[in-house]
């Protein structure tokens, strides 16, 4: 995964500035702001950008902690897979210079209800230099990649399974566009 003491800040591949903001739908309908907080944090001994991600259809305005960061040609994300936004899994989402059909492999392990999990996460470019239109607005340069995620529980159950896909389309300049 590369995250590092070396990681540093995203702001050739998105807006770190305070006052930037994207926003998203998901699959389940729910409407999500991702703010720009101009602030860096540490977390396990690596800086990254700090952003904050506003779950816009619940009534408690549910914040999740989202940090990035650019480690070599990796652009990091972590992720939050337990719910804690204290335990975070250190992903690459997105390469400089990505080719079609260009992958990577992320692993991880982490303790859940007490038990050792093992964690990959396999990233595979889908697409480069597409032209997306998303709500009216054309994009160009889009590159997207689809990540699997497969876990296992050791000693339990060495075999791996199958946790479920994500699709990201990326615009360096922008960010994450989807």
């Amino acid at each position: 995964n590369n995250s590092d003491e070396n990681n540093v800040t995203v702001s050739d591949f998105m807006s770190t500035k305070v006052g930037s903001w994207w926003l998203y739908s998901s699959n389940e309908g729910n409407v999500n702001l991702l703010e720009a907080t101009g602030r860096d944090s540490t977390i396990e001994n690596a800086p990254y950008d700090y952003y904050t991600m506003t779950d816009t259809a619940s009534r408690t305005q549910y914040v999740t902690h989202t940090f990035y960061a650019k480690n070599g040609q990796n652009y990091l994300n972590l992720i939050d897979l337990d719910g804690s936004q204290t335990s975070f899994v250190p992903a690459i989402v997105f390469v400089d210079s990505a080719t079609l059909g260009q992958t990577w492999l992320n692993t991880h392990r982490m303790r859940y209800s007490g038990l050792n999990v093992d964690l990959e996460i396999e990233g595979t470019v889908t697409a480069v230099n597409a032209t997306e239109t998303i709500n009216g607005k054309t994009y160009n340069n889009v590159t997207k990649v689809r990540s699997k995620l497969r876990g296992r529980q050791i000693p339990l159950v060495p075999i791996w399974t199958n946790c479920g896909t994500v699709d990201m389309w990326f615009v360096k300049g922008i960010g994450v566009l989807k």
